[in-house]
């Protein structure tokens, strides 16, 4: 989902309680309430949510670190290919997500993910970048390296007693 809301939103109670099947914003999204009260729009992990908790998101999983780039792209390219790990991604897991470029020219940079597709264990993952947003150096396949990082408010668990992300 592209983002196309302001940077806050302005609600009414009883808004933050709110559920749906759809989503409504961004993931992130902030949401003031008329008594300064601050929000994010968020999707919940494998649990079901509970009141008066403190939640965080999930613990990034290391099968996502430093995966080999396998079709390379060229400054203005707004997709990627990289070899998966061991662990099987599913369509769009990592949209509103990141994609950074761990080595060589394209060092430290971090593209916003629209996008991505569905792979099995060692299999292929197509990242599409955010619309508007393009590669600024080349990504070489097989020398190039990439990291995925889920949005951070996708996917939120409730804390556990000590501090796991």
């Amino acid at each position: 989902m592209a983002r196309r809301y302001p940077n806050r939103v302005y609600m009414d109670w009883p808004a933050p309680y709110e559920t749906s099947r759809e989503q409504r914003f961004p993931f992130g999204q902030v949401m003031e309430l008329p008594n300064g009260s601050i929000y994010r729009y968020t999707r919940m992990g494998p649990t079901i949510g509970i009141g008066a908790r403190l939640y965080q998101s999930e613990v990034p999983d290391a099968e996502f670190d430093t995966l080999v780039v396998a079709t390379g792209a060229v400054a203005g390219d707004t997709q990627l290919i990289i070899t998966n790990g061991t662990t099987a991604v599913t369509v769009n897991e990592f949209a509103e997500g990141q994609v950074v470029i761990e080595t060589a020219s394209g060092l430290g940079h971090v593209y916003p993910i629209k996008d991505n597709t569905i792979a099995a264990s060692g299999a292929a993952i197509t990242i599409n970048l955010a619309d508007g947003v393009t590669f600024q150096s080349v990504v070489t396949a097989g020398t190039h390296a990439a990291t995925l990082t889920k949005n951070p408010w996708l996917d939120v668990i409730i804390a556990p007693a000590v501090a796991t992300a």
